[in-house]
């Protein structure tokens, strides 16, 4: 029994007001509930905002640092490809090749810092320019090329099963925009990779 329910039973001068909520009290708990609820619920959805943003982020600077290892491999051609492992995975990759036309399996350069799977609960759609455009689905992967000038030449959509490059690939003549939950990034002529709509 409680310390309130014993004190009436004693005292004999609990009256019906006492027994209840004021509507002042009524108030003040919707106000700390809405509080609470406008504090914790975004957070909860904050989670995948973040992995989007750093997947965002991640993808920017692998094509940046994709166009940098074109320039330093002067007798190689350079691969930036993106692979969607699942709804929620990601991979890219930076690769090297001697000969695009061999046939052989491209070596792997991906820095550590990227070699992880990435989270990211988004689609990424791309776009060249007045030509080819399409959203990479599971199992499936984008695949950039670099030449020794650090210039972007070829796009091309490869089933993830196969690491070579496919020698169909058309080559490109205008520049390739990428979109996904946050925002848009454009890949130039040049190789030069920016977070903003193609020009």
């Amino acid at each position: 029994m409680s310390s309130f329910s014993r004190r009436c039973k004693h005292s004999g001068s609990c009256s019906a007001r006492s027994l209840g909520f004021t509507l002042i009290e009524l108030i003040v708990v919707m106000v700390l509930l809405g509080i609470i609820s406008a504090v914790v619920f975004p957070r909860l959805d904050g989670v995948f905002s973040y992995q989007n943003a750093t997947f965002h982020q991640s993808l920017n600077s692998s094509l940046k640092l994709s166009q940098k290892t074109a320039l330093a491999q002067h007798a190689l051609s350079v691969y930036w490809r993106l692979d969607r492992l699942s709804d929620d995975l990601w991979q890219v990759r930076i690769m090297t090749d001697d000969d695009p036309d061999d046939a052989t399996v491209p070596v792997d350069h991906t820095p550590a810092t990227i070699a992880e799977t990435l989270q990211a609960k988004t689609d990424v759609s791309y776009q060249v320019i007045g030509g080819v455009s399409g959203t990479i689905s599971t199992g499936e992967s984008l695949l950039i090329m670099y030449n020794q000038l650090g210039d972007m030449i070829r796009v091309a959509e490869s089933p993830t099963a196969s690491l070579t490059y496919p020698t169909s690939a058309a080559s490109v003549d205008a520049s390739l925009q990428l979109t996904d939950a946050n925002g848009v990034l454009c890949v130039s002529l040049t190789g030069y990779s920016y977070a903003e709509t193609c020009r």
